[in-house]
């Protein structure tokens, strides 16, 4: 199980492992979702849906590269 918390404008996440929530770096179910992004993007001035759609393509751009 992994639970996701939203504190002072940032992402932190905990993977339950053997009874016990250790802190991890990035999400073991979307190990491509840039959290800093994602971030910058859920406190974003931009109407929402614009900042979904811009958030889309920057996903998009960054996997490409991979």
């Amino acid at each position: 199980m992994e639970v996701w918390f939203w504190e002072n404008n940032c992402f932190s996440l905990y993977y339950l492992d053997s009874g016990n929530y250790q802190a991890i770096e990035r999400s073991r179910f979307l190990p491509q979702l840039d959290l800093s992004l994602l971030a910058d993007y859920a406190i974003s001035p931009e109407p929402p849906m614009d900042a979904v759609i811009e958030f889309r393509q920057k996903m998009r751009e960054q996997i490409q590269k991979q």
